[in-house]
């Protein structure tokens, strides 16, 4: 199957993910995103003018816990869309594009903030951006699909 097929595909009436393959895609994209955001918390503080105080970005564990519960979210709505939804990949990926979007406005609301500046702001949108991609990219993908 194509990625374009995959994007397209509907899962058959009466077809749903069994709770094995739940948890295998929640925990593969828990797996990702933790690791694409502390890769980007890294790259940001190397390359960016992240300030000192923006602690967002300065305590790890902070980008570990927020990205864990972001993603186990994802996971919770997914499995809820799993189990109830006609089409469940489609309407996942809306929902999930919607919540990035709404994700946007605390962090934008922090550049009111002193110890914010438009680096920090935009290094969290961008992780944001890649836990969308990684859950999207697993709850989505041929694995998604039931056989």
């Amino acid at each position: 199957m194509s990625a374009t097929q995959t994007q397209n595909a509907s899962v058959p009436s009466g077809k749903r993910l069994t709770w094995k393959r739940l948890l295998l895609l929640g925990l593969l994209a828990i797996i990702g995103s933790v690791l694409v955001n502390t890769l980007l918390r890294i790259l940001a503080l190397a390359l960016l003018p992240i300030p000192a105080g923006f602690i967002q970005l300065q305590i790890p564990m902070l980008i570990v816990v927020f990205t864990v519960i972001g993603t186990l979210g994802a996971f919770i709505v997914f499995a809820l869309i799993n189990r109830f939804a006609r089409n469940p990949l489609r309407l996942f990926r809306v929902v999930a594009s919607v919540v990035l979007v709404l994700t946007f406005i605390p962090d934008l609301l922090l550049l009111s903030s002193p110890t914010a500046n438009l680096a920090s702001v935009a290094t969290l949108i961008v992780m944001h951006i890649a836990t969308y991609l990684v859950c999207v990219g697993a709850f989505t993908s041929r694995l998604a699909v039931p056989k």
